[in-house]
């Protein structure tokens, strides 16, 4: 796979750095972003193969969040990785065009299922 950047969105520092670590050991180079508009300044110079973000209201809605990265990289996939288990934010991601939707669960249990989902996407995307 030519392209393993992954860039994440995620004001939580700690699972920001969790994830961080855990797709670097499986051979993703990451990029953390806390603000919305340095991710976005990045993208202006690097495309990932996939943004990681959080919820990031009252900064911006998160539908418009979703559709400006879209815009910005439309090849890129979208998970959004929240700790909100709400069906309303579930589908509000959904409908805006996320490529996964992923709890992080208290202990961040989430991370397991969220690289191996990645892994899958990325495949499934090289053969596109």
């Amino acid at each position: 796979m030519k392209n393993q950047h992954v860039c994440i969105l995620d004001k939580d520092r700690n699972s920001a750095s969790f994830l961080q670590y855990r797709l670097g050991a499986r051979g993703f180079r990451v990029s953390v972003f806390r603000r919305v508009e340095d991710l976005f300044m990045r993208l202006r110079v690097e495309q990932p193969v996939c943004v990681i973000m959080d919820s990031f209201s009252p900064d911006i809605q998160d539908e418009d969040l979703i559709s400006r990265l879209k815009a910005e990289s439309p090849e890129a996939s979208i998970i959004y990785f929240s700790g909100s288990g709400d069906e309303w934010v579930y589908q509000r991601a959904m409908e805006a065009g996320v490529t996964d939707f992923i709890l992080k669960g208290q202990d961040l249990s989430g991370v397991t299922e969220l690289t191996s989902n990645l892994q899958f996407i990325l495949a499934e995307n090289s053969m596109k």
